[in-house]
């Protein structure tokens, strides 16, 4: 925004924020965040296994048996990064196993006698995958559907309460226009049954009487 002092100087005044900034800082927080969970959680929980497994490989001098933890960085990575997340976990639990715990340690060979339990390994890690994949997706339809189920039960009442409030006006619109009807029969009623009173009056009261039962009738 560009205005003039009070000695007559040119001042560019710039907004701190804009709109596109703010936007564009949403987008990229977003995909950061999508690249933590697709990448960054599979790699993080598969560290955690290899720690676990380490430290649990010092108490009882055997590894083979500790690979629990690596199924369930699977699982972890699989349920919050979906089935891509949990293949790259199995990937990289399946090249960690190979490069600490299975011997040689440190190098990247498999012996004929590993081999069976590497291949159990895969194949028991791409079944989790798929389950958790599965229950996952299951999981998040289920939670869609009972969204939509209360977007629309919620639309149902509040129709249902617009209408019983034109209902209750409508009523009262006619309760109104049936009682002023009645209410100038009564009393043109009561002028009649008085002593004294004028043929004329009754004839006026007759006809005020026969005009609103006609339009009472009119009414109903």
């Amino acid at each position: 925004m560009v205005s003039l002092n009070a000695h007559n100087r040119i001042v560019v005044q710039v907004p701190h924020t804009l709109p596109g900034s703010v936007i564009s800082k949403e987008r990229v927080g977003n995909r950061l965040r999508e690249l933590f969970i697709s990448y960054g959680l599979p790699l993080l929980s598969v560290s955690v296994a290899i720690g676990a497994t380490l430290l649990l490989s010092q108490v009882t001098r055997e590894a083979r048996s500790s690979a629990v933890f690596f199924l369930g960085a699977i699982m972890v990575s699989t349920w919050h990064a979906g089935r891509p997340g949990g293949f790259l976990a199995v990937g990289l639990s399946v090249v960690s196993i190979n490069f600490f715990f299975l011997k040689p340690v440190t190098a990247y060979s498999i012996t004929v006698y590993d081999l069976p339990l590497v291949l159990v390994f895969c194949t028991l890690a791409i079944i989790i995958t798929y389950l958790v994949d599965f229950r996952r997706r299951s999981e998040n339809q289920l939670r869609q559907t009972n969204a939509q189920l209360e977007h629309l039960v919620a639309d149902r009442t509040r129709e249902l309460v617009e209408a019983n409030r034109a209902k209750d006006e409508a009523l009262a619109t006619v309760a109104h226009d049936l009682r002023a009807p009645l209410t100038s029969i009564l009393g043109w009623i009561e002028i009649i049954e008085q002593d004294g009173i004028e043929e004329d009056s009754v004839s006026q009261a007759l006809a005020v009487i026969k005009r609103n039962a006609v339009a009472q009738k009119q009414l109903v």
